[in-house]
């Protein structure tokens, strides 16, 4: 899938961000360890047991560290042929970072990092503005109204452009939360997210009971509502300590 239109967009949003405290589910303090490592090769990736489908706003949040140098890797996938792509080996002009689907947005040249973890965050308004940034950056805006979809994770359709490296801290919202920003990056730090109230939030690790090293076949959603990240047998992304700290 080519590349088209490289631009850079202006920021919006605005208001006071949100006081992250307490924990998720209660009890304990917040931590951060694990995040689930992803086999471009295998190639894994994790299936929401049902579609998350928006007619209206939504915010969408999650860190990545990629660690492969292919072309194309997907990020996040709908069925709608909805997508958040990584694009471009670590030579000269690469390093993009792109939407379709969601909105046709694609980043400048050098908007990630390989080997370090980034933050992507996507939103649409209540004006159908759909605004994406990494690590806090604007990398563009569009217009697009109608439903869109998220699917999967690390995975295009059923098999291609898939994503090596590691995922953490996926949260959606069916509300803008680019007011809440900077507080969700917390200077690159993954935040608790309770008092922000996302729709859903895979932790990546820390609901399971398996340890560190463990292919895992089940990421839970701590908000209770059951919709499973699941993967199959030979797709099982691995349970890792390297989270962004």
């Amino acid at each position: 899938m080519p590349i088209s239109g490289i631009s850079q967009g202006l920021g919006i949003g605005g208001g006071s961000a949100a006081t992250i405290s307490g924990s998720p589910g209660g009890g304990g303090a917040f931590a951060n360890t694990l995040s689930c490592s992803f086999d471009a090769t295998a190639p894994d990736s994790l299936q929401l047991a049902s579609d998350e489908t928006f007619s209206g706003v939504y915010s969408l949040s999650l860190w990545f560290k990629p660690t492969d140098r292919k072309n194309f890797q997907t990020l996040v996938w709908g069925t709608g042929n909805d997508y958040v792509q990584l694009y471009g080996p670590d030579l000269g002009a690469g390093r993009y970072a792109l939407t379709r689907g969601y909105a046709t947005i694609t980043s400048g040249a050098g908007v990630y990092d390989f080997d370090a973890w980034n933050h992507f965050m996507l939103v649409r308004d209540s004006s159908n503005v759909v605004e994406a940034w990494v690590n806090t950056s604007s990398i563009g805006s569009a217009s697009k109204s109608g439903d869109v979809v998220i699917t999967s994770l690390g995975i295009y359709g059923t098999g291609t452009d898939t994503f090596g490296g590691l995922i953490d801290e996926v949260a959606i919202w069916d509300s803008d939360q680019s007011s809440n920003l900077s507080t969700i990056y917390n200077s690159k730090v993954p935040a608790d997210l309770t008092a922000l109230s996302p729709l859903s939030w895979w932790r990546m690790g820390e609901t399971n009971t398996d340890s560190a090293g463990t292919a895992v076949a089940l990421i839970t959603d701590v908000q209770g509502r059951n919709n499973f990240a699941q993967a199959d047998a030979s797709k099982q992304p691995v349970l890792s300590t390297d989270v962004a700290s």
